[in-house]
């Protein structure tokens, strides 16, 4: 591109007198086209003249008008809304447009701030049907407000918050805190709000206050007080809290006066008001990139083709706010636009000087040049062909692809490289934009970054996907854009450097299906990992971690927090356990917790990284949820003691029923014996008193041997009619013996109990088994209650 300017420059060099002389005879001819080409145009302004605002977005279109059209004059209506709110006076002002336009035609129509606009959207189909419409100066513009009308474009008025923080962080490098100014109306929360939302992403290289609500006095006193490594983001203040109400002039001069370091602002009303400056909003160019919109579309551009835009802001500074915070000149941005600077001699005679540097020049450029061109071209052409064929071999051979755009963000330059990318040739982008080449699926973000190079940014790459239909090919790019400078530092468009990171996105990829897999294996195991950084004291759980320990995901933890999930019997336990594993000692415990009234089982373990000074400096552990363990032990332990139990009872058993059937077998021959004795003598006989009581000594026992062999359960089953309350009187004494004497037994009897047919043995057994498992369930010490009743059917 360079070759090509310096070719046009030496060709003019020839023939300066020619070229003079053509351009005086087409400005004729272009002045007489332009009377008859130039539009009608009216410019609706909200406000009322004098307004500082609205007045100077005038002059930016008409400036921006006159470079395409040079005898233009608009038409211009102001409405006076400022200081005429009422709704009766928005119908007035239709009715003065409409009686007053009634025969005239427009080209298009420019709305200045929101109640033009509103005037369009609401009469401009009756006052002036089909004519374009590009609004400015709009506050709080949404999509929506336009929708059913596809006739309208324009610039939303958008002050630039984050581009004012990052100038007053590059200004100032030390700054630790923004103090943020607003008033507390809805607009000052919506201002608040918008301002949070881009303080989160500075969060780690500076912190945001926002001044509490209160009187101006009170912001005062709070701006006096600021210290050193502060500076004033002014954000908005027309009222405060007793409702007095504030110009901007007038709100401005007390802040920046009481404060002791530099404010920043975004809009140029509070310029020139003891503000340093900012990414300001200025009328004059809003004005522009309106009338920008409109040209275009004077051009021949569809209207539905042209977005709405945001307002565009630019550096600008009061350099005797500069000098009075010693801010030097060299920290801005270059394109900054700086006032009250002492005028120059140049500045002041150069009404004078400027004729007169252009006739000397002329006739220099006359005499001397025209002597030199022929050598100066040789040598310039020389010299760019090397400076050309060096630069095409750097490109060529590079192992990236290289990309240049023209300030139109064509495309320049597409090496070999960028053509091996993308199976796309160079002739086929040459003189394109992106948008028209390449379905990228992150186009729009693209020529965003071009748009900020081009502003003299150097943006961080950006990486995106890339379908190319006709080659085939995909994969993953990423972008470096930065601006292209000439010699003399001015951007003359942008340049950009590609890679090819397919196989990193895909490793990446790869990465993130590994982190999955191992969550799932995590869930699934119920374990969950940690990592302690114990000199940034910063711990890091797993999702499963947090899940066990009952706390939302991502909740800042701490050791407290820790502490506080673990069991309050287990707390001391946990605690020292932890504290002891700082000395060296192996940390592999298991505690429990407790979440919600609900207990849980963890095992924890951790390995530590010490220094050399024996010093823990980092840890790393699991904790696993063994509840289900836990649960299964405790169910295993208690069906083990109840197996011992049965085994126990049934030795028992097995014991009684041996020593029961031996001694039944003795009884057999008392009783035998006794009954025959007690035949053989005489019933008056002395003796036989004494056999009756040893008879009914040995039916006893025989009765109790017969319990002994319920319970051992070897009595051979034999019906008959029972008493119950009888029968479970008789076994008192054997039952008593049975549970102990450290366990009281009642007996309740019932009255009209029916009799039932069983077995005795049986009831003895069940009476046996109801009393163990009775005494085993109350411990040491209690009481067993034996009643009989009849069942109702």
């Amino acid at each position: 591109m360079r070759y090509i300017s310096n070719m046009k420059i030496s060709r003019q060099l020839h023939y300066p007198f020619i070229a003079l002389i053509i351009i005086l005879f087409f400005s004729i001819v272009i002045t007489a086209a332009a009377e008859e080409s130039t539009p009608e145009v009216l410019i609706l302004d909200a406000y009322h003249q004098g307004e500082d605002w609205s007045d100077n977005e005038i002059y930016g279109i008409r400036i921006a008008f006159h470079e395409v059209y040079p005898f233009f004059i608009p038409s211009i209506e102001h409405m006076d809304t400022k200081r005429f709110p009422n709704p009766n006076h928005l119908l007035f002002i239709k009715n003065y447009l409409k009686s007053k336009y009634l025969e005239k035609h427009f080209d298009i129509i420019m709305t200045l701030d929101n109640s033009a606009l509103n005037l369009m959207l609401q009469y401009g189909d009756e006052l002036f049907p089909k004519v374009p419409i590009v609004f400015a100066g709009v506050n709080g513009y949404r999509s929506d407000m336009l929708e059913g009308h596809t006739n309208i474009t324009g610039v939303a008025e958008v002050q630039d918050m984050e581009g004012t923080l990052r100038l007053a962080m590059k200004i100032n490098p030390k700054i630790k805190t923004i103090f943020a100014v607003h008033d507390y109306t809805t607009s000052g929360f919506a201002v608040r709000m918008d301002m949070e939302s881009i303080a989160e992403k500075y969060r780690k290289r500076v912190k945001v206050e926002y001044t509490p609500e209160g009187t101006i006095d009170d912001l005062v006193a709070q701006l006096k007080a600021l210290p050193q490594n502060t500076s004033v983001l002014l954000l908005t203040y027309v009222t405060d809290k007793n409702g007095r109400t504030l110009t901007r002039e007038e709100s401005t001069r007390l802040i920046t006066t009481a404060s002791p370091v530099p404010v920043y602002a975004m809009h140029e009303t509070r310029l020139g008001y003891g503000i340093v400056g900012g990414m300001l909003l200025e009328g004059r160019e809003h004005g522009r990139q309106a009338a920008a919109q409109a040209l275009r579309i004077l051009a021949g551009e569809k209207i539905s083709q042209i977005s709405v835009e945001n307002s565009r802001s630019r550096p600008v500074f009061d350099l005797n706010v500069l000098e009075r915070f010693n801010i030097s000149e060299k920290n801005l941005p270059t394109d900054s636009v700086i006032i009250n600077r002492p005028a120059s001699f140049w500045r002041q005679y150069r009404t004078i000087w400027v004729p007169g540097v252009i006739i000397i020049g002329v006739l220099l450029i006359s005499t001397v040049l025209l002597s030199k061109t022929v050598i100066r071209m040789h040598i310039a052409e020389k010299s760019l062909r090397d400076a050309i064929q060096l630069n095409k071999e750097i490109i060529d051979s590079a192992q990236e692809g290289v990309i240049v755009y023209d300030l139109d963000l064509r495309y320049r330059v597409w090496n070999p490289f960028m053509e091996k990318l993308s199976g796309v040739s160079a002739k086929n982008v040459l003189g394109l934009q992106p948008l028209v080449v390449f379905p990228f699926h992150k186009e729009t973000q693209l020529m965003k970054v071009l748009e900020r190079a081009l502003d003299g940014e150097t943006p961080e790459p950006i990486d995106f996907q890339f379908l190319l239909p006709d080659s085939g090919l995909s994969g993953w790019i990423s972008d470096q854009s930065s601006p292209l400078r000439n010699a003399n530092g001015d951007i003359i468009g942008v340049i950009a450097t590609v890679r090819d990171i397919t196989e990193h996105q895909e490793a990446e990829n790869e990465l993130l299906k590994q982190k999955y897999f191992l969550q799932k294996a995590q869930e699934i195991g119920n374990i969950g990992t940690w990592e302690l950084n114990v000199l940034e004291n910063e711990l890091l759980w797993t999702d499963e971690n947090y899940r066990i320990f009952g706390l939302p995901v991502g909740t800042a933890l701490t050791y407290e927090i820790f502490l506080n999930c673990v069991h309050p019997d287990d707390r001391e336990y946990v605690d020292t356990e932890w504290k002891a594993s700082f000395a060296g000692k192996p940390y592999d415990i298991e505690h429990r917790l407790l979440i919600n009234g609900k207990v849980k089982w963890v095992r924890e373990k951790a390995e530590l990284t010490f220094d050399e000074k024996n010093k823990c400096v980092k840890g790393i552990g699991f904790a696993q949820d063994i509840t289900e363990r836990k649960q299964a032990e405790e169910e295993r332990k208690k069906l083990q003691a109840q197996l011992t139990q049965a085994q126990k009872m049934e030795s028992v058993g097995r014991l009684a029923g041996g020593v029961a059937h031996d001694f039944n077998n003795m009884l057999n021959i008392i009783l035998g014996n006794t009954e025959m004795a007690m035949e053989d003598i005489a019933p008056d006989d002395p003796l036989q008193d004494k056999l009756n009581e040893i008879f009914s000594a040995a039916r006893r026992s025989a009765d109790v041997t017969r319990q002994l062999l319920a319970f051992a359960r070897k009595q051979t089953i034999a019906p008959e009619v029972l008493d119950l309350n009888r029968t479970i009187e008789s076994m008192l004494k054997m039952l008593r013996r049975l549970i102990g004497e450290n366990i009281d037994l009642a007996w309740l009897p019932g009255a009209n109990v029916w009799p039932v047919r069983m077995d005795p043995s049986q009831i003895d057994q069940i009476l046996a088994n109801l009393c163990v498992n009775a005494r085993d369930a109350i411990a040491d010490v209690g009481k067993i209650t034996i009643e009989t009743g009849t069942a109702n059917f």
